[in-house]
């Protein structure tokens, strides 16, 4: 998978596991990266966590949580659960279609 909703994932070049080190390609955004946190279940927060976790994602993303929710149910129909979700994982910026957001965080979007 080199793409997802339009953002750009980096094309996976080589690793050794023996060192943990991955080679992969350079990307500019919209991108999504950093899948190193990704759960292979569903994530199992309890309800205080959850809310504490949309809240967070609506702060960061502001008018386009939608998109960073889109981003997480795509990847989970392929059992991947995507949960560290924030604009330097999943950059937004000059994606075709979104106009800039209201985002009230300091991270770079």
């Amino acid at each position: 998978m080199t793409q997802l909703l339009g953002l750009t994932v980096p094309r996976l070049r080589g690793y050794r596991s023996d060192v943990n080190l991955i080679r992969m390609d350079f990307v500019s955004a919209p991108w999504l990266l950093d899948f190193a946190g990704v759960l292979f279940h569903p994530p199992d927060f309890s309800e205080d966590a959850t809310a504490s976790w949309h809240a967070d994602v609506r702060l960061r993303f502001g008018s386009h949580d939608w998109m960073a929710w889109a981003v997480y149910h795509a990847l989970a129909k392929h059992g991947i659960y995507y949960v560290d979700l924030r604009p330097s994982n999943v950059n937004l910026t000059h994606l075709p279609g979104l106009e800039p957001a209201e985002t009230p965080n300091d991270e770079p979007y």
